[in-house]
């Protein structure tokens, strides 16, 4: 399953709820079901920027928010909460109309919330009841306000809330965002790290509100997007929270949600592993009925099985003489993406670039006494390889580790399977334009 993965609470006790966190789709949701990355659950959250313009008139974006509506309609989640971003100004100008009255009426299929609190009700005997609150308000875009409000929104947040959504990050938290004219400079919460083209864009009010109440009022998990960058999990002084940004990283973030200490104490906290370990099966409700989706919206999100279940298509890849990696089947191949030289820098698939560029050519680097296992390095930065972040899903560059580890070891096939390898058991697919990585059966 393409998405990254967290827990939280008691693991040894049967899981609860599972839910599925997705943010910053752009009018590629559709794209992303129909794909297979919105992994099914119990409850979807979605917070913000499903649409990829600034501003619609009223009219445009009853259109718009109806067909986002039978989008929702189509997934499986029992429960959907949906958060406005700075991209949806239309939603606003909706919202504004009667005090949100027709955009409820407009997103049916979802629980609209604008500085609201809700609960999501138990799914099964022994589930929690959890308590929930979202504000899209920040300080750009559809949302905008002024400082002195946004300092009232997050100062007067409910207490003993489970689950807080908004679209922006807090400050210094999965909010390192690439704007190209900042220059260089030393930055102090990030232990003196020296930023180039990068800037946190998170909210100080925020923030303080979050980190800056005593354990048992923090809430438990925070959600949220914005920072195309940044997406992925942070654990932070009892609080997990999770960036799931998709525009950059077309992954979902599951957040599996097991027994809470009864004490109000801090829950254990995991992250990373696989979700396919502990697969979601639709639950029973508290009157018996099934939680489940349609058949068709299910059949949405498990249509790619049969493809990612062998390697004949979307695993087959050839290298040419020059060192371009090209997958077989729709000719995208292996690219740097260029907003990050660095460490971390994220490994897409990309059209082929002629005259050859530097970030689509990829030279092999032998490791002495592992053949026929080599690292895979880039001729945009020599000193850093190809590498599996299984955690987060992703596949990026990263400084070699000595000695070598499997994640960073590679074996490139080039009979008729054409499979690129890792040691650490899993094999590069190329699914609908986007890279990933599905576990083999057995590595040899």
């Amino acid at each position: 399953m393409a998405a990254r993965y967290a827990r939280v609470g008691d693991t040894q006790q049967p899981r609860l709820v599972r839910l599925v966190h997705i943010s910053d789709t752009h009018g590629r949701h559709e794209h992303y079901r129909d794909t297979g990355r919105i992994p099914p659950g119990d409850v979807l959250v979605h917070t913000g920027d499903w649409d990829d313009v600034v501003r619609n008139n009223v009219p445009g974006a009853r259109t718009k928010l109806q067909r986002f509506n039978t989008f929702l309609h189509s997934l499986p989640h029992r429960t959907k909460i949906y958060v406005p971003g700075n991209h949806e100004a239309g939603v606003r100008d909706v919202w504004e109309l009667d005090e949100g009255r027709t955009l409820a009426s407009l997103l049916d299929a979802a629980t609209v919330l604008v500085d609201r609190y809700t609960h999501l009700e138990p799914t099964g005997p022994g589930a929690p009841r959890l308590r929930v609150h979202g504000t899209p308000w920040m300080d750009m875009g559809g949302w905008r306000t002024g400082e002195s409000a946004l300092a009232h929104v997050f100062s007067s947040l409910p207490q003993d809330i489970d689950l807080l959504l908004t679209h922006r990050p807090p400050l210094y938290v999965l909010d390192l965002a690439w704007q190209p004219e900042v220059p260089r400079h030393s930055c102090e919460p990030c232990g003196g790290k020296q930023h180039k083209g990068y800037r946190h864009w998170g909210c100080s009010h925020m923030s303080n509100a979050v980190l800056g109440l005593p354990q048992p009022r923090r809430p438990w998990i925070h959600c949220f997007g914005h920072v195309h960058d940044a997406a992925g999990f942070l654990v932070r002084d009892g609080v997990l929270f999770s960036n799931a940004a998709m525009d950059l990283y077309p992954q979902a973030n599951i957040i599996d949600i097991y027994p809470l200490p009864a004490d109000g104490s801090a829950p254990a906290i995991e992250v990373g592993g696989d979700p396919d370990l502990d697969p979601w099966q639709p639950a029973a409700t508290l009157d018996g009925t099934s939680t489940a989706g349609t058949a068709a919206s299910i059949a949405d999100a498990t249509a790619l099985a049969p493809i990612l279940n062998d390697g004949d298509v979307a695993a087959q890849w050839c290298v040419s003489p020059g060192g371009v990696i090209r997958h077989v089947a729709s000719g995208l191949v292996l690219d740097i993406d260029m907003a990050r030289r660095s460490r971390g820098a994220s490994v897409i698939v990309w059209r082929h670039l002629t005259p050859p560029r530097p970030q689509q050519l990829w030279l092999e680097r032998a490791v002495e006494g592992m053949a026929p296992w080599l690292m895979l390095t880039s001729a945009l930065n020599t000193e850093l390889v190809l590498e599996l972040d299984v955690g987060s899903g992703s596949v990026r560059m990263n400084v070699p580790q000595w000695p070598p580890v499997p994640h960073q070891l590679w074996r490139i096939d080039a009979g008729t399977s054409g499979q690129i390898v890792s040691a650490a058991g899993f094999r590069l697919t190329c699914v609908a334009g986007c890279l990933s990585f599905h576990p083999m059966a057995s590595i040899v």
